[in-house]
């Protein structure tokens, strides 16, 4: 009787020990898991700012090129009459025909 109760017990503890490992083991895997689907998440939210921002970039370039190709400064007074009209375009042969046409 001695014998089977520790064969008995011998077996709860191996069932039991069994059990404990395989939960540390799906535990582990679940972290795995979890670590795995973090990484890709950040990696993909990288992905997504680093187009943002390569957006945004070209945007403000094409911006900078709009601005710097057509700078003009029109001072007015008080009657909303051209004082002054400077004209910063690239074609320089062209300021005058531009002043021309924005008095007239």
């Amino acid at each position: 009787m001695n014998t089977t109760i520790k064969i008995y017990i011998i077996n709860l503890f191996i069932i039991k020990n069994f059990y404990w490992k395989w939960r540390k083991i799906l535990e582990l895997k679940k972290v795995q898991q979890i670590e795995e689907k973090s990484k890709l998440l950040t990696e993909n939210i990288n992905l997504i700012f680093q187009m943002k921002r390569k957006i945004i970039q070209r945007y403000i370039d094409a911006l900078n090129i709009e601005l710097q190709i057509n700078v003009n400064l029109i001072i007015l007074n008080d009657k909303m009459e051209f004082l002054e009209y400077e004209s910063l375009h690239n074609h320089l042969e062209k300021e005058y025909e531009a002043s021309k046409s924005i008095v007239k």
